[in-house]
């Protein structure tokens, strides 16, 4: 997962544990662009997510397997 701040260019990344969950802590207040991707499946993105200050937010990424042509 890789997070990127709008007003600054800043990117975050971080991996899934085994659960499959991932967490990036301490970032600044802002607007994100949050990227999900996985080899072998579609890329899940979103574009403007508001962080705001002690706030928690779930994302729930769906990502659609890519089959071989």
């Amino acid at each position: 997962m890789k997070i990127t701040d709008t007003a600054i260019n800043a990117t975050l990344s971080t991996t899934t544990n085994d659960a499959g969950r991932y967490v990036i802590s301490n970032i600044v207040p802002g607007n994100y662009n949050v990227s999900v991707a996985k080899p072998g499946f579609s890329t899940f993105e979103i574009n403007g997510q508001a962080v705001e200050v002690g706030a928690s937010l779930v994302i729930n990424a769906s990502l659609n397997f890519r089959a071989r042509t």
